[in-house]
């Protein structure tokens, strides 16, 4: 059984909050890159805290990724004894984009609808013509 230290624990609780996203390579025996500290210590807290839902795992080609979610980060704020607003930088985002994108086009005074691939003059398949309506009577069979 391998214990880790506080102040372990306590470095990569802070780097998760500050980032919102922790990754380190699945090489249990070299240390990690951004922290100084053993890719197990890592593995073991961090496991820890997806065991409670505080963050979501992903691993992919023998790495391991690890993103906070909310309860994660009001866990975290709480652990550390940090105000609310201590926002990691991937939740920082998802604010500064909401209040970039505007809820309605000045131009037009319309609010804004589709994908934003075209100026709507697309002619899909199954889709009617401005002008069109559908056949009333039933398909020969």
């Amino acid at each position: 059984m391998v214990l880790v230290s506080t102040k372990d624990k306590i470095k990569i609780y802070t780097y998760l909050l500050k980032e919102g996203v922790f990754c380190f390579k699945k090489d249990y025996s070299s240390k990690n890159e951004n922290l100084d500290i053993p890719n197990l210590n890592c593995f073991l807290v961090v496991r820890s805290l997806a065991s409670r839902q505080f963050v979501t795992e992903i691993f992919s080609w023998q790495w391991h990724y690890y993103f906070l979610t909310e309860k994660g980060v009001d866990y975290l704020r709480k652990y550390l004894g940090l105000p609310d607003q201590v926002i990691p930088k991937t939740h920082k985002f998802d604010e500064q984009q909401k209040e970039e994108e505007p809820e309605e086009n000045e131009e037009r005074g319309e609010k804004r609808e589709g994908r934003g691939k075209g100026k709507g003059r697309g002619r899909g398949r199954g889709r009617k013509q401005q002008g069109e309506q559908e056949n009333e009577t039933p398909a020969a069979e």
